[in-house]
């Protein structure tokens, strides 16, 4: 029951600056709500302030009952939560795969700097920029901590990796790409940590960066009919 199985926003709060959150690099997967409960990995108040952003953030299969928005619940306008605006921005995360709608009402979304470029695998959030992907499975991994085989400084937080058939790869909004993953991975392509697909400075969409193709050598033995190569954490 409640609202907000991975966080609540509440009402105007002076203490907590009015309820709001800045919400980076941030991934909410496996929350839920139950009975009359909303917002299965984010909710709001009705009279929550929109004072609160999120960037590079993953929001995935949460649940709510019936319609109440596995991923996220906003109150109802004037009061949007997630303005989407250069203060508040609204952008480059994945919202996707939750049970009962990734939104329950729309975000707002007309900003095309401070909101767009955006994944969610319905169309309840109202993603509707250009710069969007609507009914768009993300092609993510089960939640868990990705880390390299190799010795690392990365720190161990779960996350849900990006496949290598994401369409969420290299896509992100340059004006608010951050320098490192949730796990403080180097987004910087042709690095040790990321992938190898152009020579740009673009995140990924989300709070994982797609670790690329490690380099190996093989040789296949007499009469093999061949091999399987899988993507790095």
């Amino acid at each position: 029951t409640g609202a907000g199985g991975g966080l609540y926003l509440d009402a105007n709060v002076p203490s907590i600056s009015g309820g709001s959150a800045r919400i980076e690099n941030v991934t909410f997967s496996g929350n839920s709500v139950t009975g009359s409960g909303t917002g299965g990995a984010i909710a709001a108040a009705a009279l929550n302030p929109a004072q609160s952003s999120m960037i590079h953030s993953t929001v995935a299969s949460n649940t709510a009952p019936m319609s109440n928005g596995g991923g996220i619940r906003v109150a109802s306008a004037p009061n949007l939560t997630f303005p989407g605006s250069f203060s508040q921005p609204f952008t480059s995360n994945i919202v996707a795969l939750n049970t009962g709608l990734d939104c329950f009402r729309s975000l707002e979304h007309s900003d095309s700097s401070n909101a767009g470029y955006n994944l969610e695998s319905g169309t309840s959030c109202g993603f509707t920029q250009s710069t969007d992907q609507q009914n768009t499975n993300p092609q993510l991994g089960a939640i868990a901590v990705n880390m390299p085989a190799a010795p690392t400084t990365l720190t161990a937080v779960p996350t849900r990796r990006l496949l290598a058939s994401s369409t969420a790869i290299d896509v992100s909004n340059p004006a608010w790409a951050n320098a490192r993953d949730a796990r403080g991975a180097d987004v910087q392509d042709g690095g040790a940590d990321n992938d190898y697909s152009n020579n740009t400075l673009r995140r990924d969409l989300g709070a994982h960066e797609f670790g690329g193709f490690g380099t190996l050598q093989f040789k296949l033995a007499t009469g093999a009919s061949g091999f399987a190569v899988d993507e790095d954490a």
